[in-house]
Order: C-alpha cells, then structure tokens, then sequence
C-alpha cells in the first residue's frame, strides 16, 4: 500500500473528509486481508482433521478385517483339531473285526528266495541293481557330476557305458530317469552337451526345495512307467534346502518310504545319491564306507556304495565299496575323462585296488595333518630335547598323530619338550595338543 501523499491532502478545500475516506478504506483493505487468511486457515484446518477422521476410519476397517481374519483362522483350526479328536477317539473305540484283521498265509522260505533272486535285474552289471538305493561316494572336483549325468544319458538311451568293459555288458532298455541337480546351472550343461542328443525321456529339475516337494515331483512324473530311476546330485545341497538341513537322515527315510510304496504299486525305482566325502579323506589310501559324510545314515539305508577316487597317471578309479546283492572284492574300474563328444569317463582298464591307488610323495607326506612343512625344524627341535637320530627318524616314520606324541613321551620320560612346543611342532593349536596329550599322556608313561 502507498504513502498518502499528505502536501496534496493540504492543498484539497476538505481535508478532514479526504483523511477520512482514506482511513476507511484503509481499514476495509486490511480487515478484508486479515479477513481471507482467516478463512484460509479455517479451510486448511478443516481439510486436515477430515483427512485424519477418514484415515482413522479407514485403519479401523483394516484392523476389523485383520481381526476377522484371525478370528476365522482360528475357528478353522478349532474346527479341525476338533475333528481330528473325533476321529482319533472313533478309531481307539472302533474294535477290528475277525475279517478286518489281516493274517498273512504261511510262505516257504525256500520260495521266497528263489522269487527274490529270480526278480533281481542289473541296472550296470556289477555296480548298481535295478531298484537299488545306491550312493556314490567322491571329493569334491572328482567328477560325480559328469559321471552321474553319463549314467542318466545311458539309462534313458538304453546304450552302452563306456566306463565298463564292452566285453562284460548285456543290453538293456532305454528306462525313464528324472535327473535332480541342485549344484549345476542349465547354462553350464547345455554347454556340457551341446554336441550330443539328448533322449526325451531324461527329464532335468533344479528348483527343488523340499523333502516334500521331491517326493511330489517324482510321484507326478513317473505315471505311466513301470521302471524308472532318479538321481539326485547332492545329497548335501539336498539337505540345505530341506526343512530339516541337519538330518540326512529324514531325506534317507522319504526317498526308502517312497521306493516300498512305489513297489507295493508295481513300481520298480531306482535311487542314485550323490554324497562327499569328510574332510580329512586320504586319497592315498584305500577308500571305505567311513570316509563318507553321515555314513552312519549310509550304512543304514543304502543297498550300496560306488566311489569315485583318484588313480594314478591323473586318472580316476570306479570302485564298489558296499553292496547287499553284489559280491566286493579289491578289483576297481581304471577310467580317464573324455571332453569329446561331451565330458564323460571311458573304461581303460580293470585291476586292483593297491595297483590303481596314486604314489604319495614326500611333498605330500609333509603336508599331511600333524606334520610341519618344515622338518628341518622339527628334527632341531627334537635334538635339543635330547633325542638321538635313531629315535627322530622313528618319530618322523610314524603317520599318525597321537602315536607320535606318545612317541615322544616314550623317549623321554620327563621330556624337555612342553605341551606348547609339541604342539607347534605338530602344527596344531594348543587346545587341540593339550587334550590330546590329557587323553594320551597316563598311557604312554
């Protein structure tokens, strides 16, 4: 608003009515906009508490619906537990009649084993049983993932396996195989096999994660087939994704439940599991059903165990470590990979065991657990304990930890050597050395 221009009110004939009017319209101008900031806020206000009142409303909807929703739920669970009672208490009271209770008829033994030896088949002559529960038994990197995949490619085409002799093979027809990988990408077969056909009747799955959701997949896709086999590459990464990642065991259960059910309807199916081995496995030495993880489970479950372990000249041996049907003995399967037409094993040779087992080195008998890189030290160290050539040579012979601290103790019976100083000499921790010199200690003296 302008000044009043108050030399021009002076020279006006009346300027009292002139002062007037302007303050009157001054006040009119300012009431007016004092006025309308008013109704402004007023309007703002009232927008803002019909906003709060609709969103109050509508929360209160929501936690009505929310609380319906639970009421429900609970009734329904109610209901059913209610049910479930009914029907327990119902079936306690209920008493078998004669004709329900099944008595089974009296079978000659003698029967029975000739029917059971009569309906065992080969599934690879040898190795694996038609309607087996086999594992096969490797380290990491060894190549269960290839060879498993070269079995499901024979099965499904019914064609021969190159890692055995042709000489001691029969023919076999071409069965249905569901394939479950839960460590390789679809990118990285498809590579794999991009030079050969594969059969349609293998059929590939990785998005399993569940006990239950595999017993369904196999369930859904083996109808129509009286024969069929899966595999499953690995029984580890199997038991991550299940419910129960801890016990191996309940995977072992389900899949031996499903194979009696299945037979019981004229299924035959054949399991193949993938597992490793523990982590301090000898290569050098010959493998067993104890160098696998949850052998315990294994054992019990299993019909039988195939390994796959390293051989000589970079080569890998197939060996049958168990097996309820099959005869073991110390012969293994020489085979060598073959990247052409796609990665898989090709038979070079059978011989023993002890022939094919690789040469341990010095090098690796110096990185061995329980032993320190640096023998040199080592042997100085046990010089300044006071013992004699003769006496470290023993030491060092012996491959076994516990033997060779009792060995120790043995030469010297109030040895200069400290639990600590063993203990760095073995390459150990303290805590590990010094229970096991606790455990060991009364019965070396």
């Amino acid at each position: 608003m302008t000044t009043p221009d108050w030399k021009a009110i002076d020279r006006c004939k009346n300027p009292k009515k002139v002062i007037g009017i302007i303050t009157l319209v001054t006040f009119a101008v300012c009431g007016t906009k004092e006025l309308c900031k008013a109704a402004a806020n007023s309007i703002i206000e009232w927008n803002k508490r019909r906003t709060n009142k609709k969103h109050a409303k509508q929360m209160t909807e929501l936690e009505n619906l929310k609380f319906e929703h639970r009421k429900a739920e609970r009734a329904e669970r109610e209901e059913y537990a209610r049910r479930r009672r009914q029907e327990y208490k119902s079936s306690q009271n209920q008493e078998a009649t004669p004709e329900e209770v099944h008595t089974p008829k009296g079978r000659s033994l003698d029967d029975q084993l000739r029917n059971v030896g009569a309906r065992l088949k080969c599934l690879v002559e040898g190795l694996i049983e038609l309607g087996g529960f086999i594992v096969l038994l490797g380290k990491e990197k060894i190549g269960k993932s290839t060879f498993l995949m070269q079995l499901a490619i024979d099965i499904a085409k019914g064609a021969y396996f190159e890692f055995i002799s042709q000489n001691e093979q029969k023919n076999h027809s071409p069965l249905k195989v569901l394939y479950i990988d839960l460590e390789m990408k679809i990118r990285e077969l498809k590579e794999r096999l991009k030079n050969i056909a594969i059969p349609t009747n293998l059929l590939w799955e990785s998005e399993i994660n569940s006990i239950g959701s595999l017993i369904s997949y196999i369930r859904e896709n083996i109808k129509g087939c009286t024969e069929c086999v899966v595999i499953l590459d690995n029984l580890k990464k199997m038991a991550e994704r299940s419910t129960n990642h801890h016990e191996v065991n309940d995977i072992f259960r389900a899949l031996q439940k499903l194979q009696k059910e299945l037979s019981q309807e004229g299924i035959t199916l054949t399991i193949i599991v993938a597992n490793h081995t523990v982590k301090g496995y000898n290569p050098y030495k010959p493998i067993s059903t104890s160098d696998a993880a949850s052998s315990v489970e294994i054992s019990q479950f299993s019909t039988g165990v195939i390994a796959l372990a390293p051989a000589k000249d970079g080569k890998t041996m197939i060996k049958k470590v168990s097996s309820r049907n099959f005869p073991t003995d110390d012969t293994v399967l020489v085979v060598k990979m073959v990247k052409e037409p796609y990665h898989h094993f090709k038979y070079v040779k059978t011989c023993s065991e002890a022939e094919a087992l690789p040469i341990e080195t010095k090098a690796s008998k110096a990185s061995t657990p329980g032993k320190t890189d640096d023998v040199g030290q080592f042997e100085k160290r046990m010089k300044a304990a006071g013992l004699n050539e003769t006496q470290i040579k023993h030491v060092l012979e012996l491959d076994d930890e516990i033997d060779r601290i009792k060995l120790l103790l043995s030469f010297n019976p109030n040895p200069k050597l400290t639990q600590e100083e063993i203990g760095e000499i073995m390459g150990r921790r303290r805590e590990t050395i010094n229970r096991k010199l606790n455990e060991n200690c009364s019965e070396a003296k």
